[in-house]
Order: structure tokens, then C-alpha cells, then sequence
């Protein structure tokens, strides 16, 4: 952060494969935690998809705007920059990674990554996106 402008330390690592990986608010209250994307995209629901990230880029701002933190790093302010969707396709049963990755379908897995940030990086009612995702782990 830079603290002579005001702008708060920012967190720029959270993960958002399966949902917005932050501390549970003081009132008990959580993110929604999803399916793992294998699962979720054998579904081959699109909608499904595209809900997903609108439900977790919701709470991503939500918990930024509640000027939260994530896990045990009080000091660092919730940003609403996401690691997620994972888009690697399986193609070795030995990577440590393949259940963050939807499929070793590349137009499964392409399709899945586009209808998830599409929900993700959907504009709130003021014309923001309600976050930033930011594509992982893909060669």
C-alpha cells in the first residue's frame, strides 16, 4: 500500500478456483465453497459456470468492501484480484494440480474458463467489474 495517499495494503494472492479464499467474516459467515471444476464442468452447464463466478466475484468484492482480510494476514487488506480458473488440461494422471483443472478437453476446458470469467468480470450496477480474474497454470 502507500499510506501517505490513503490506498490500504493490498492482497494480491487469492484464489478463486473454487471460491474466494478469505478469512470467515466475524458474524460466522463464509464464501460459498464449490464443486471442484473437474466436477463442475462434467456437468456441461454453462449457466452453472457463469453463476459461479458471478457468486464468487460477489463475495470477492464484498469481503474487499468490507475491507476484510484473507486467512491469518489481518494486515493485508482484501483485494478483488482472483487466481482462478485454473486452464491447464489434464494430460498426466501424476500432476499434482488435475483437480483444479475442469478436463483434458481443451474446448471443454476453454469453454468452461470463458463462461466462468465471463460471470466473474461481469460489471456490478455501477459499472465496475465486481473483480479481476487472472488465468493460472496454463503451457
Amino acid at each position: 500500500g502507500v499510506s501517505r495517499l490513503g490506498v490500504p495494503q493490498w492482497m494480491w494472492l487469492t484464489e478463486t478456483n473454487t471460491a474466494a479464499n478469505a478469512a470467515c467474516l466475524p458474524n460466522g459467515k463464509c464464501s460459498t465453497t464449490f464443486p471442484g471444476p473437474t466436477g463442475i464442468a462434467a456437468s456441461f452447464n454453462r449457466t452453472l459456470w457463469r453463476m459461479k463466478g458471478e457468486v464468487i466475484s460477489t463475495e470477492l468484492r464484498a469481503y474487499s468492501n468490507a475491507n476484510w482480510h484473507r486467512g491469518t494476514q489481518p494486515q493485508a487488506h482484501q483485494g478483488v484480484t482472483g487466481y482462478g480458473p485454473n486452464i491447464n488440461i489434464v494430460r498426466d494422471p501424476r500432476f499434482g494440480r488435475n483437480s483444479e483443472l475442469p478436463s483434458e478437453d481443451p474446448y471443454l476446458s476453454g469453454e468452461y474458463a470463458t463462461y466462468y470469467l465471463q460471470g466473474c468480470q461481469e460489471k456490478d450496477n455501477n459499472g465496475h467489474p465486481r473483480m479481476v480474474a487472472l488465468l493460472k497454470h496454463f503451457d
